[in-house]
């Protein structure tokens, strides 16, 4: 299991369970975050599940992901690239994401 790895999805869930309009633009910004948690993971693509083993400990781990990754997907799908990172934060679904976000970090933080 690639401890770094592992630590930068953490802090990813952790970025995007915090993220405020103040905050967003900073470092790490949400599309460094997105990055991490997506597109370095391809869970945009497959179940986290594939992941155990490498990333994640167990199935609770994978389900806290998935259950953050889902809500994070549909967000991402109703704006463009182009869009500016506070715009997202105003989505009705962002909420959910920072909560599942929220959860999933508080897992995986308490099992380095």
């Amino acid at each position: 299991m690639s401890a770094s790895r592992r630590q930068s999805v953490v802090d990813a869930l952790e970025a995007l369970a915090g993220f405020t309009p103040a905050t967003v633009n900073g470092w790490p910004d949400l599309s460094g975050t997105v990055q991490v948690l997506l597109a370095d993971t391809w869970w945009d693509r497959f179940d986290p599940a594939e992941s155990v083993g490498e990333l994640l400990r167990d199935q609770a781990e994978a389900a806290a992901v998935k259950a953050a990754v889902q809500p994070l997907l549909a967000v991402l799908a109703d704006y463009n690239p182009a869009t500016p990172d506070e715009i997202y934060l105003t989505h009705p679904r962002w909420p959910e994401v920072a909560a599942r976000a929220g959860a999933a970090h508080e897992l995986l933080a308490r099992r380095p």
